[in-house]
């Protein structure tokens, strides 16, 4: 098909114009669409982040005060105390060592001849005057429970 009349050309150059500016229109609509979602997806993320941020942080606030109402009450050497505290905080351990480097929990385990005073959670609590909280302690039974720990040298 041949354009002759000038009529034709008019009607082509018109159509060609404006698929032009519905194909513009169309890639402004998709990008602002797009970078809405992508704003709104960011939003949700960051609600849901400091939302589970301040549950943790709750959390492990209730568990601080379980152990710092022992620590205050003095019955941190009671193993019945003890086993008490771990079942009300949900840890899986909760030990009290002595200044002379002796260990008990709630379980009543035996830790003849272990000494608490090399170990990096012991150190620490000697440095300080209320209950620790130190990041999960590793060993062949528990990896991923946090452990807490009762000053010592303040007894």
């Amino acid at each position: 098909m041949k354009i002759r009349t000038l009529k034709q050309k008019i009607l082509l150059s018109v159509g060609l114009a404006l698929l032009s500016v519905i194909l513009l229109l169309s890639a402004l609509a998709y990008s602002t669409l797009r970078d809405q979602v992508i704003d709104g997806n960011y939003q949700q993320i960051n609600q849901i982040s400091e939302r589970a941020a301040l549950d943790m942080a709750t959390w492990l606030s209730e568990k601080k005060q379980v152990i710092q109402t022992l620590s205050q009450q003095n019955e941190y050497r009671n193993t019945k105390s003890l086993l008490l505290s771990q079942e009300a905080t949900g840890f899986a351990s909760i030990y009290f060592a002595g200044t002379d480097g002796s260990m008990q929990d709630g379980d009543g385990s035996d830790y003849q001849g272990y000494d608490a005073k090399s170990q990096s959670w012991y150190q620490l609590a000697q440095g300080t005057n209320t209950p620790i909280i130190t990041p999960p302690y590793s060993c062949l039974l528990i990896t991923s429970r946090a452990q807490e720990t009762v000053p010592t040298h303040s007894l």
